[in-house]
């Protein structure tokens, strides 16, 4: 039997977070499958399982690309000729416990049926990287924005995507996406297997390390622990680092003096390997409130 799929409009912000709390969104489908680089498995099942989730808080990133939405999608629209509409709602499964907001539709100006339309703004250093051109030809999207797609397509039960990526501010690539049924039943068999996990996926070191900070941050006075032999490892791998970082941030701010008696006010330098360039910042008023949070040195017992 086909699942059941819902769509509502959200009453406001708070409201659509709630809603994104009872499922795994198309933004975060990427985190669950470990192919996103701003969420894992670990950070995925705390959220969600156990509620333990940082504020949603948007990045100026984020934001601009909301401002730049609807710049987007007309820009698709006047270079496709497609119609575009807002859709505001929220589609989710029950059964499948998936969830998905969208930018905008779209249909060609002779056809009934909507399709869906993602709208992108990256700069050209992350297009470069993440993304696959040849030309004026978008040939592949960054696996987390492929999943999210399919899981838009999965759960509006349309026919066509299409993905409009403004590059710099002032280059459009398009792309078409269709259902992929295999991708889709990855998303969801992998979603059932997150929901009835009996514990956490193993954490990714070097990247949950924030989560972790964020969970254990209330240090408690006058409680001790004694190591084990993996713990003492750990600690030993520790200072061995922290010392290495100390001596390297001080040999380079040792080199940098010696550059700079060197180069003196010079803008850039060349060299055959390499190419030093200055960049002069001025002054700035800057006024923010630091969150509290708890951090720890290793240090050897003498």
């Amino acid at each position: 039997m086909q699942a059941k799929i819902n769509k509502l409009i959200p009453k406001d912000r708070d409201h659509w977070l709630e809603m994104r709390k009872q499922v795994v969104t198309s933004t975060e489908i990427g985190g669950l499958l470990g192919l996103s680089e701003w969420s894992t498995p670990y950070q995925l099942y705390k959220s969600k399982r156990e509620g333990v989730e940082k504020e949603f808080v948007d990045t100026e990133r984020s934001e601009w690309g909301k401002k730049l939405e609807s710049t987007v999608a007309e820009a698709v629209s006047e270079t496709l000729g497609l119609e575009i509409m807002k859709d505001d709602n929220f589609y989710w499964s029950d059964d499948m416990r998936l969830g998905a907001s969208l930018d905008y539709m779209c249909r060609s100006k002779d056809q009934d049926e909507w399709a869906v339309l993602e709208c992108k703004c990256v700069d050209s250093l992350i297009f470069k990287r993440k993304f696959v051109s040849e030309g004026d030809v978008l040939l592949e999207l960054p696996l987390g924005i492929e999943l999210q797609v399919q899981q838009q397509l999965l759960l509006t039960g349309a026919s066509r995507a299409v993905v409009g990526v403004l590059v710099g501010g002032s280059r459009l690539f398009t792309i078409e996406r269709f259902p992929d049924k295999e991708v889709q039943t990855r998303i969801i068999t992998e979603t059932r297997k997150f929901w009835s996990l009996k514990e956490p996926p193993p954490i990714v070191p070097e990247r949950d390390y924030e989560q972790l900070n964020m969970m254990y941050n209330d240090v408690r006075e006058g409680e001790e622990l004694n190591a084990d032999e993996e713990l003492d490892e750990l600690m030993a791998s520790y200072n061995k680092l922290a010392e290495i970082s100390n001596n390297a941030d001080r040999g380079r701010k040792a080199i940098k003096a010696v550059l700079l008696d060197r180069i003196k006010n010079s803008k850039k330098v060349f060299s055959e390997r390499f190419k030093l360039t200055r960049t002069w910042v001025p002054e700035k008023e800057i006024s923010y409130t630091r969150g509290a949070y708890s951090t720890f040195t290793v240090s050897k017992i003498k």
